[in-house]
C-alpha cells in the first residue's frame, strides 16, 4: 500500500488523499454525508436566503449556492393528480410531498415513468423545502435537470 504525506497546504485537493483521509477516520465520512445530504428539515426555504447554502460574494444583491447538496429520497408512493407528484421520505424517516412543475409541452423522461414506483430513489440537488398553497410541505421541482431517479434493487 502506498504510504502519503498528510499535508493540508499542499495536497487537500488530492482525491487519493481524500479516500485516504475518509478511511482513516470513518467518522468524516458520516461529517460528509451529512453536509452535503441534508434531510427535509435541514433545506433552506425556497422564499429565504439561508447562509448555510447561499452566500453573495460580490454584494451585487445576486445570491448563489456555497457548496454543493444533494436531497435523498425513497418513493412512498406516486399521487394521482394532474402533474408528477410523489410522496416520499427521506434518511430521518419523514414524509412529505415531492411536484413536478413542468413548462408546458415538457414529457416526462420515460425514465421516470419505468423507474418511479415504491421503493425508488430520487436524487434532488440544491432541493429547496416549499409550502404549498393547500398547507403541505414539500419540495417543488422545477428543473429536471437537477433530478435523478433510481430503481432499487429487486
Amino acid at each position: 500500500m502506498a504510504k502519503f504525506k498528510f499535508s493540508l497546504k499542499n495536497e487537500v485537493n488530492h482525491p487519493q488523499l481524500f479516500l485516504y483521509f475518509c478511511l482513516l477516520w470513518p467518522l468524516s465520512l458520516t461529517i460528509l454525508f451529512q453536509y452535503h445530504f441534508p434531510t427535509f428539515d435541514e433545506l433552506p426555504d425556497d422564499d429565504d436566503i439561508d447562509l448555510r447554502y447561499y452566500d453573495d460574494p460580490g454584494n451585487y444583491g445576486v445570491c448563489g449556492p456555497i457548496k454543493h447538496w444533494c436531497l435523498l429520497v425513497e418513493i412512498v408512493e406516486p399521487i394521482p393528480y394532474l402533474r408528477p407528484m410523489y410522496l416520499v421520505k427521506d434518511k430521518a424517516g419523514k414524509q412529505f410531498l415531492v411536484a413536478l412543475y413542468l413548462d408546458t409541452g415538457v414529457e416526462i423522461p420515460a425514465i421516470w415513468k419505468k423507474h418511479c414506483f415504491p421503493g425508488s430513489v430520487i436524487a434532488i440537488m440544491y432541493a429547496t423545502r416549499h409550502f404549498f398553497m393547500d398547507g403541505q410541505h414539500g419540495i417543488r421541482v422545477e428543473e429536471l435537470e437537477n433530478v435523478k431517479v433510481s430503481k432499487t434493487q429487486n
